[in-house]
């Protein structure tokens, strides 16, 4: 179940938004609600409940918000698949209605996994980011730097914000490292670009570094689409380095 804060809608139009939203989620790696529940007080969302909980939990331990090395690590196969089925998540919805939608919160947390490690984007986001009358919705997720200086203002999210959003994710995939802060200048800082223990004898988890770098590139432009990143991981999976 996830809670709404501060969605001033009537009840109408969020029943609306929340049937585009089933509407978009169409697709294995992309989880749908299942119910809504709207009010003048409460605003929730019901989901499938998702066995392995979030990519957060499987790779920090049950509180996310603290790093635990004790935390049973999950292997470099797994982490892939679960990375695979995010990317395809992202890419579906880019694809919809002629690339106009934006998914705006991309992150370990908003992942959730199966027992086989299959993964599923948690749609949260898209209720704000379809239509422009939720004022309020600035960021959630990770920022860019210019989001980060301009906290007060509504800055347009664009499909290249999910990329950055999403090379941060694979960040901390890879190190096992939690994001301190969520700008571009405390990814490269503050999270160390050097492979978490468990997986540091797999020569493809240095080619995922380089991915995950030119997602998070500093111009805009340069970044990939997530389509583009979906083929690039594949490949690594296909054509795996050997020792």
């Amino acid at each position: 179940m996830k809670r709404l804060k501060d969605v001033m809608v009537g009840k109408q139009e969020f029943k609306h938004k929340i049937k585009t939203v089933q509407r978009i989620s169409q697709h294995p790696n992309v989880l749908p609600p299942l119910a809504c529940y709207c009010s003048n007080d409460e605003n929730l969302l019901i989901y499938d409940y998702m066995t392995q909980g979030s990519f957060s939990q499987l790779l920090h331990g049950a509180n996310e918000s603290e790093y635990d090395r004790e935390a049973p690590p999950l292997d470099w196969d797994s982490r892939m698949k679960i990375s695979v089925g995010v990317a395809k998540g992202i890419a579906h919805i880019h694809s919809l209605d002629g690339g106009t939608y934006v998914h705006g919160n991309i992150r370990s947390s908003n992942v959730l996994v199966t027992n086989d490690h299959q993964s599923c984007i948690s749609d949260l986001s898209l209720i704000y980011s379809l239509s422009n009358s939720f004022k309020q919705f600035r960021y959630t997720g990770y920022q860019e730097v210019d989001h980060f200086f301009r906290p007060k203002k509504i800055v347009k999210l664009t499909q290249k914000h999910d990329v950055y959003c999403f090379g941060v994710l694979l960040f901390e995939m890879l190190s096992r490292s939690l994001p301190p802060a969520r700008t571009y200048s405390d990814v490269i800082d503050g999270i160390p670009v050097f492979l978490d223990e468990a997986i540091n004898g797999n020569r493809d988890a240095w080619k995922m570094i380089k991915l995950a770098e030119k997602c998070t590139s500093q111009e805009t432009n340069d970044r990939p689409s997530m389509d583009e990143v979906v083929r690039e991981m594949e490949e690594i999976l296909v054509n795996p380095v050997k020792v």
